[in-house]
């Protein structure tokens, strides 16, 4: 049975955010955060291989938005996709040998697989809908997707690695889309707008048991477990004051009221409880537990452009591992 704890210093603060945020427009109040330069070269979606030693990640860094693979240190980065379609999202297979990804084009949005060396490149999906955020079961036997190809909302299925025994999961007129399997194969984990709002969802792999464990006013973008199956491990938008980032800063540089950042929190499955991991004006999204859960994987546009940085557990030692303008 999944619990959901929520304090009633919580429940006050939510009502006093949306009475905020209806009073006062968001176009009206927030400055540009420090966000990403939409033209620099990017390093993103990165994602670690089973056994912590090599990171794979998509970056347009040669001008083409391709799958690259990297130590874990952030060394030794090799491209492996050379397509005429944007490749993103790229994992690697619970056996190391694969690596599966969503590919784009202007007339196709579909997943592929292909060898750890980039060989062997195979579309596993149909030519006639979108498909997209693929990532593997934990004993690499399926593979969980959304889709549209059922409805004018993505839902959410599962097929083999193959691309055969399709099976579809949710249903019903909102969206759901980037599902994540759990590490004890128990539980599928899923953004879904059927509440108004991205929350976060979980659900048993046959597609029972749906139930939303975020219930935030705010949106909360899922993205990954923690080893143990005990955590989902995700982003937040948030609306932040910038009073004390302005003390003692010059008037005109100043930055306005309040500004929209995304921020960094693991939940407990069980009982709703939330750390907050990043406390800053970046826009940190996309986190990853390393295979030990000792560190953790993001992208960030702290440095200007967006790149993929690690970090401990607890949001501490942060260290730049990508530099795509190089």
């Amino acid at each position: 049975m999944i619990r959901y704890a929520r304090s009633h210093n919580k429940q006050t603060a939510d009502i006093w955010t949306m009475f905020f945020l209806m009073l006062f427009p968001l176009s009206s109040l927030l400055g540009q955060a420090i966000e990403c330069d939409k033209d620099a070269p990017m390093s993103r979606g990165a994602s670690w291989s089973p056994d912590g030693r090599y990171i794979v990640f998509d970056s347009n860094r040669d001008r083409k938005q391709e799958i690259y693979i990297m130590k874990a240190d952030g060394s030794d980065v090799k491209r492996l996709t050379f397509t005429d379609k944007k490749n993103y999202l790229p994992t690697i297979s619970p056996n190391g040998k694969q690596i599966l990804f969503m590919s784009y084009s202007d007339t196709l949005q579909a997943v592929y697989t292909m060898n750890i060396d980039g060989s062997d490149l195979r579309r596993i999906t149909d030519t006639r809908h979108k498909y997209g955020d693929p990532a593997w079961s934990p004993d690499g036997k399926r593979i969980v997707v959304h889709s549209n190809r059922d409805s004018e909302a993505e839902e959410i299925y599962t097929l083999k690695p193959d691309g055969a025994d399709l099976k579809r999961l949710t249903n019903n007129e909102a969206v759901d889309f980037v599902p994540r399997w759990s590490p004890d194969g128990k539980w599928i984990a899923f953004n879904s707008l059927r509440d108004g709002n991205r929350e976060i969802y979980i659900m048993r792999p046959d597609g029972s048991e749906q139930t939303n464990i975020t219930k935030d006013p705010l949106s909360n973008m899922v993205h990954n477990w923690s080893p143990d199956s005990k955590y989902i491990i995700f982003y937040a938008f948030a609306i932040k004051s910038s009073q004390l980032a302005n003390k003692g800063v010059e008037k005109s540089l100043r930055m306005p009221l309040v500004r929209q950042t995304a921020e960094l929190y693991v939940v407990d499955i069980e009982t709703g409880q939330r750390i907050q991991l990043t406390h800053d004006f970046y826009w940190d999204q996309s986190p990853v537990f390393s295979p030990d859960g000792k560190k953790i994987l993001f992208e960030s546009c702290r440095s200007g452009n967006r790149e993929t940085y690690v970090m401990n557990r607890d949001g501490s030692g942060i260290t730049r591992l990508t530099f795509s303008d190089n």
